[in-house]
């Protein structure tokens, strides 16, 4: 049996791909971006790149992201 040529992904590899088309959190871009991250996982509905707020409560899970002022 030969030996196949695959080529190995290594953590940095795979880091370094996904890096590369991620944007840099300390350009603005890169802070809505988390921003906008946060907003979902805090449950708030991020439409077109929006945020939509129904009401005071999702006020207060913004609250938790901390990427840009509001």
């Amino acid at each position: 049996m030969g030996h196949h040529c695959i080529p190995r992904l290594t953590l940095f590899g795979v880091l370094g791909g996904l890096t590369a088309c991620m944007p840099a959190l300390d350009t603005p871009e890169g802070r809505r971006a988390a921003y906008l991250d946060c907003a979902r996982d805090q449950g708030v509905p991020v439409i077109d790149g929006r945020i939509r707020v129904r009401d005071n409560a999702d006020f207060e899970l913004l609250d938790a992201c901390e990427a840009l002022p509001r």
